[in-house]
């Protein structure tokens, strides 16, 4: 629920972009645009692109738990890092199979 306490601090003015709501009856929702309002959960039943997305709230007496994606800059760091550094292994093993093929 620290999620949901992070948004209802946040006011209504911020929104998390996309979450998983888990419903007490067992029950999920994927929501768009998610925000507290009140003792509710509002969020969207689609993204923006979705022509038949509909409004949906939740009172937060019924939510047991909410996922979010988040960005581990970390991560995709090291994993741009590990990109280039084989990028640099493959690049110098073809110039020097290329060099020796030359003499």
């Amino acid at each position: 629920m620290l999620v949901l306490a992070a948004a209802a601090g946040a006011g209504a003015s911020e929104s998390i972009s996309q979450a998983r709501v888990y419903l007490r009856t067992g029950a999920t929702l994927d929501l768009h645009e998610v925000t507290v309002a009140g003792d509710s959960l509002v969020g969207m039943s689609g993204p923006a692109s979705q022509a038949d997305r509909r409004r949906v709230a939740v009172p937060t007496a019924n939510v047991s738990s909410i996922a979010v994606r988040e960005v581990d800059a970390g991560r995709t760091a090291l994993a741009i890092l590990a990109i280039a550094g084989a990028s640099i292994v493959i690049i110098g093993a073809a110039a020097c199979a290329s060099l020796a093929s030359s003499y």
